[in-house]
C-alpha cells in the first residue's frame, strides 16, 4: 500500500507540473527537453513493476506448511488442504522436507525490496541533483533538509542522502540471506533463524523510506524560471552544425529556439553575416 501511495503522489505531482519544462539528461549531460511530469511518470512505471513483483511473490508465499512436522510429517490425522483453506492460505505445501527448509519467499521479498530501494535511491539522487545550486530546478522543504553548521544558509538534502544510503542496507540483507542458504543441506538448520532479523529490518527500512518520500513530494517547490533558462540551453544543444557563439547570437536575434528553426537558410545567413561584419568593424575576432 505504501508503494501505491507513492505512485498516487507522483501522479498528482505530474498533473500539477505538466507545463514545467526542463532538460532531460543522458550521461548526466543535458539532452532533449522533457517536462517534470514526464520525469515523475518514469518513476511511477518503476514502482508499478515493484508492486507487480510483490503481488507475484505473494502468490508463492501464501502456502501453508502446517502438518510437515520436523521434516517428515506428523502422526496426527490432519487434512492439510482443509487446514490451509481454513487459515486463509491458497494451498498447502506438497513436500515436507522442502516446507521446513524453504526460505525462497524470504529471498524473493528481499530481492523485491532491494530493487525497490534501488529505484528509491535513483529517485533520491535525481532530487539531490535537481536541488543543487547548479541545477536549482526544485527546492526541498526544511522538513527534509538541514543547514550546515558553518554555512546555515545551505539546504543539504539529508533525507535523500539517507535513503540513498539505506539502499545498501537492504541489499546487504539480501546478500546475507543468500550466503546463509547457499550451503545448507536438507532439511532444517539453525542457520535459518537469521532470516527474521534481516527480513524485519529490511521491511521497516523500505516502509520508512517510502513514507519519507511520500511526505517529501507534498512539500517540493518548483522553480519554473530556472527550468526555462536551462531548457533554452538544452534546446540550443540540439541544433547541430554551428558553434556555441553562433547559437547564442541567433538566440539573441530570434528570441526563441523555435524561431531559429523556423527561419530559412537565407535569413540565418543574413543574420550571421551582419553580426560578423559588425564584429570586424569593431575590431573583434
Amino acid at each position: 500500500e505504501s508503494v501505491r501511495h507513492l505512485q498516487r503522489h507522483l501522479v498528482q505531482t505530474a498533473e500539477n507540473t505538466q507545463d514545467a519544462v526542463m532538460p532531460g539528461y543522458t550521461h548526466l549531460q543535458r539532452a532533449q527537453p522533457i517536462t517534470f511530469a514526464h520525469w515523475c511518470m518514469a518513476y511511477v512505471e518503476m514502482f508499478e513493476r515493484d508492486y507487480s513483483r510483490l503481488t507475484d511473490a505473494y502468490k508463492r508465499m501464501n502456502s501453508c506448511p502446517l502438518g510437515s512436522g520436523a521434516l517428515a510429517g506428523t502422526a496426527y490425522a490432519v487434512d492439510r488442504e482443509q487446514l490451509a483453506s481454513d487459515l486463509g492460505f491458497d494451498f498447502a505445501t506438497r513436500n515436507s522436507l522442502d516446507s521446513v527448509s524453504d526460505r525462497d519467499h524470504i529471498v524473493e521479498l528481499l530481492s523485491t525490496a532491494s530493487l525497490s530501494m534501488a529505484h528509491l535511491s535513483r529517485f533520491a539522487e535525481d532530487m539531490i541533483i535537481f536541488n543543487s545550486g547548479e541545477a536549482n530546478f526544485v527546492e526541498l522543504s526544511d522538513r527534509v533538509t538541514s543547514g550546515s553548521s558553518l554555512m546555515p544558509q545551505k539546504k543539504n538534502p539529508d533525507a535523500c542522502e539517507l535513503i540513498r544510503g539505506k539502499a545498501g542496507r537492504v541489499m546487504g540483507a539480501l546478500t546475507g540471506m543468500l550466503m546463509t542458504l547457499k550451503g545448507l543441506p536438507l532439511a532444517y538448520n539453525k542457520d535459518m533463524q537469521e532470516d527474521k532479523e534481516l527480513t524485519f529490518d529490511a521491511y521497516d527500512t523500505v516502509k520508512g523510506c517510502l513514507a519519507l518520500f511520500n511526505g517529501m513530494l507534498k512539500t517540493i517547490t518548483f522553480h519554473k524560471d530556472k527550468r526555462s533558462k536551462s531548457q533554452t540551453k538544452s534546446e540550443l544543444d540540439t541544433i547541430k552544425g554551428i558553434g556555441e557563439k553562433t547559437k547564442v547570437l541567433l538566440l539573441r536575434h530570434f528570441k526563441s529556439v523555435k524561431r531559429i528553426r523556423e527561419a530559412g537558410f537565407d535569413e540565418l545567413k543574413e543574420v550571421i553575416g551582419e553580426a560578423k561584419t559588425k564584429a570586424l568593424l569593431n575590431g573583434l575576432k
